[in-house]
């Protein structure tokens, strides 16, 4: 069974489902914010990233310790060079195969950070509005209060 059957394709599709799900997490939590919850919606952001890379780090050494547990033991026995050869080849093509994924887990990771960063520019954008709205009413209101002063 090569590297790719064994353990990339069930972690990439691991690592694909667990990203949708930071990245949902954080649009709702994004779109349910107010004013005052900014925060609140700041250490969520960081809670739901750290769970994420603990979960594809723990998912990742999990992979190694199986490479590792294929190791031949037994020193004496009389197919241990052959098997041992057999896991230097597993380990070679297992190596290209966590480049390879470590390389789509950093594309994936970049993509969070996109989106995170839309997600500060929305904020960012809202909260100019809302700050330039409470301006207009606040010079509307004093323009009314003027008004009936005068």
């Amino acid at each position: 069974m090569s590297f790719q059957d064994t353990h990339e394709t069930a972690l990439r599709s691991y690592i694909d489902t667990r990203a949708r799900t930071l990245q949902q997490t954080i649009e709702t939590a994004a779109r349910n914010r107010t004013a005052n919850n900014v925060v609140e919606l700041e250490k969520q952001i960081d809670r739901e990233s750290d769970r994420f890379i603990e979960d594809v780090t723990a998912r990742v050494n999990g992979i190694r310790e199986q490479i590792k547990a294929r190791r031949p033991t037994d020193d004496q026995s009389p197919d241990y060079a052959e098997r041992m050869n057999q896991y230097k080849q597993y380990v070679s093509l297992s190596s290209i195969g966590i480049n390879q994924v470590t390389t789509w887990v950093n594309r994936i990771f970049k993509k969070i950070i996109d989106v995170i960063k839309d997600i500060v520019e929305w904020i960012n954008d809202t909260a100019r509005t809302v700050i330039s709205m409470l301006e207009l009413i606040r010079d509307s209101f004093n323009d009314l209060v003027k008004t009936f002063l005068e």
